[in-house]
């Protein structure tokens, strides 16, 4: 998927992909031209944790700012984003933002934090 994000005069160009293994060497091209990383996790699945841990883990080699998305907050059994933080074990410093993504709830929000972590880095403060 591409698509491009013009957001309080921040303007990016956005790629996505499934968490698929067969995905990874995009993953990996892109790497070295981007700025940050949204990684979208289903809050209702604890089973596909691995393989979001792995995808973070490719992320944090190019030391991207990363902001987790614990989707699927509106279905039953979601795990709330702190216990999506406490599965995963991550630190504190990565943002983790409960969505709704088909009715777009909370998506401005983790877009805002990913641009904090962007410009913090950006202007040394982090």
């Amino acid at each position: 998927d591409f698509g491009h994000l013009d957001y309080k005069g921040f303007h990016a160009d956005l790629f996505g992909t499934i968490g698929q293994e067969r995905f990874d060497p995009i993953l990996e091209q892109l790497g070295g031209e981007t700025l940050g990383v949204i990684l979208v996790v289903d809050s209702t699945d604890p089973s596909s944790f691995p393989r979001a841990i792995e995808m973070l883990r490719k992320a944090k080699v190019y030391g991207l700012p990363i902001v987790i998305f614990a989707n699927k907050q509106d279905l039953p059994g979601a795990l709330p984003p702190e216990k999506v933080r406490e599965l995963m074990k991550l630190p504190e410093d990565v943002p983790v933002v409960g969505t709704v993504a088909t009715k777009k709830i909370n998506i401005h929000e983790g877009v805002e934090e990913l641009l904090k972590l962007i410009f913090k880095g950006v202007s040394g403060e982090g």
